[in-house]
């Protein structure tokens, strides 16, 4: 790499390549976030539609048990429907519920390289 001013034209400053591993870093935590952030609308999205699911099931129990009145055989069958659709609820729920969540971030000092910088000019020490 040929740097205009730098006065070894072969190889590049110590400052060109600090600022190359920091956008390298920069880089992979980015993709790393965007695949979090698509994960995450994908498990928005399921959760949207259990909700609704059981939304739909609460709503609609009222309903039900007042149009099966006293008639046994009506209130047998709203149990049974109301006992599979809890059993499919809460299946749902543990299938979408994850066991811990856990941050997937390393720390900056974790994937920062051992940079040493060289600053020169009138503030350097």
């Amino acid at each position: 790499m040929k740097l205009i001013g730098h006065k070894d034209k072969d190889d590049p400053p110590h400052w060109a390549i600090a600022m190359l591993n920091v956008l390298s870093i920069i880089l992979k935590r980015q993709e790393k976030i965007m695949t979090d952030m698509e994960n995450l609308k994908a498990q928005v999205a399921v959760n949207t539609t259990v909700i609704g699911s059981a939304r739909d099931l609460l709503n609609g129990i009222a309903a039900r048990i007042t149009a099966a009145g006293t008639d046994g055989a009506a209130l047998g069958q709203l149990t049974a429907d109301l006992t599979t659709q809890d059993e499919a609820l809460a299946a749902a729920v543990a299938a979408n519920t994850p066991a811990a969540i856990t941050p997937n971030v390393a720390p900056l000092a974790v994937l920062q390289p051992n940079i040493t910088p060289v600053v020169s000019g009138p503030f350097s020490p």
